[in-house]
């Protein structure tokens, strides 16, 4: 019996001190190593070979009665305990690992949800054809809550009307002349610092392009940039600037649309309107066409086309002040002493311009009439309402409506874009010694803000426009409805 004992005490000591996957260092350390030699694939296990692991005080109590019985007749007590133990130590490395994988798992996951966003939110917001273009791309958060949803759905009639509405337009030749257009049929109402010069190089080069294959078509331009021709014309007092823009087939008119009547360039919603005031009305020449007037405008968002026009005319108009000291003095009403003869125009051009633009009479009335003629006019004057952010749409379907504006025209081997022009100055002489003062491509937040007070009818009517240039793109299916 007692040799039996020997030789059990002497084999659990043996199997303890020859085990493969934990080896007993000392019974009373707390640490002990896992040996991990059989998960050789395991990218963790190839970096870190042995994995050393803190013992809390039950564990240390086991090794040290697994200890004490290998020097007893318990052989197999503790050889049962032994595998216990490594069994133990193996589920919590296993559940480690678990932990670990997981959490790699969640973070890849994580990681393509948002690249999926990201590219699900570009493809939402960007322009549907592929060569997109933009003059000016900055969201306006800041708007608040306005009448008009550029996102909202379109009834069936809406759709209809706008089909009709945009259906391709030739320009008319005069009886008995194919060579010779008729007057007074085409007008772009440019609004300054929308990208209307854009559309103007557009339309000249259109124009230059139809006399190359033949054609006469008087082209005429008249703008509150130069303020006293403008005033002269407008008045009457020029006859031949008044003939000029009268015989004109294709005019650029940028000024407000209750201008139009002096030179009988009446939209059809004007012909019975008994305040219009046309200069001569009793010669040929100047009579009420019976041909419809076909017209086009660009729209830009009020906070980004003010500071344009800021950064446009920081010395002629505003003396080198900030846009809050402009503003300051508009609101004391110390335009006039401070910006001279053209105060008006200057002051004019950062409150509320394209709505003043866009109305047939003076901006007298309600706020809501104000912005409900304004929005009419859009709807029933213009065949094209253009968006500065949008410019590349813009363009495709002005040359689809009117083909003679295309950038390309059967018989001709002449290409006519819309290129960006009219940027800022690079000196407007308004630092230290007549140095360029380097104002930012965007306004302050408090900037922002004071624009937005400002113009708060052109938001309006601009959020309006949004929503007339949305549904032109759905019927000339350049945007899902």
């Amino acid at each position: 019996e007692a040799q039996r004992s020997t030789d059990l005490t002497s084999n659990t000591k043996n199997q303890i001190e020859n085990m493969k996957d934990i080896e007993l260092i000392n019974p009373s350390d707390s640490t002990f190593v896992i040996d991990d030699k059989d998960d050789e694939d395991d990218d963790d296990d190839k970096e870190e070979e042995d994995v050393e692991y803190e013992m809390d005080a039950g564990q240390r109590q086991v090794i040290h009665e697994l200890s004490e019985m290998a020097g007893t007749d318990g052989g197999k007590t503790a050889e049962s305990m032994e595998i216990d133990t490594h069994i133990r130590f193996q589920s919590e490395r296993t559940k480690e690992r678990i932990i670990r994988v997981s959490a790699v798992f969640m973070i890849l996951v994580s990681m393509l949800c948002m690249i999926l966003y990201v590219l699900y939110d570009r493809e939402s917001a960007a322009p549907s054809s592929s060569s997109s273009i933009s003059f000016s791309q900055s969201a306006h958060d800041g708007d608040g809550d306005t009448a008009y949803d550029s996102h909202a759905e379109f009834t069936e009639e809406e759709i209809e009307q706008m089909r009709q509405k945009m259906t391709p337009t030739d320009l008319i030749t005069k009886k008995g002349d194919e060579k010779t257009f008729e007057s007074r049929q085409f007008v772009h109402l440019h609004h300054m610092k929308t990208g209307g010069t854009s559309m103007d190089t557009l339309i000249r080069c259109s124009t230059g392009r139809l006399q190359q294959m033949g054609y006469h078509i008087p082209y005429s331009t008249l703008s509150e940039c130069s303020l006293r021709v403008y005033e002269k014309c407008v008045s009457a007092d020029d006859q031949g600037c008044v003939s000029r823009m009268s015989n004109a087939a294709v005019l650029s008119f940028c000024g407000p649309l209750r201008d139009l009547p002096v030179f009988s360039w009446t939209p059809s919603l004007l012909e019975n309107d008994d305040e219009s005031h046309i200069a001569n009305p009793t010669s040929d020449e100047q009579q009420i066409p019976t041909h419809p007037v076909h017209a086009v405008t660009v729209l830009r968002h009020p906070v980004d086309r003010v500071w344009s026009m800021y950064r446009f005319k920081t010395k002629a108009c505003y003396k080198c002040k900030t846009l809050s000291e402009v503003y300051e003095i508009i609101d004391s009403g110390r335009a006039e002493e401070e910006f001279g003869h053209n105060h008006e125009s200057c002051s004019g051009q950062l409150e509320n311009h394209m709505t003043r633009n866009l109305i047939q009479h003076k901006m007298d009335g309600l706020v809501d009439d104000v912005v409900r003629q304004a929005v009419d006019d859009i709807k029933s004057f213009f065949n094209i309402v253009g968006l500065t952010e949008d410019m590349n749409s813009t363009r495709i379907m002005t040359g689809h409506v009117f083909p003679w504006l295309a950038e390309r025209m059967e018989g001709s081997s002449i290409t006519c874009s819309m290129p960006h022009s009219n940027k800022s100055p690079r000196n407007n002489r308004c630092g230290p010694g007549g140095t360029h003062w380097d104002l930012p491509p965007h306004p302050s937040d408090e900037e922002a803000e004071l624009i937005r007070k400002h113009n708060q009818l052109d938001l309006e009517v601009y959020h309006a426009g949004e929503r007339q240039h949305r549904l032109q793109k759905i019927v000339l299916g350049l945007e899902e409805p």
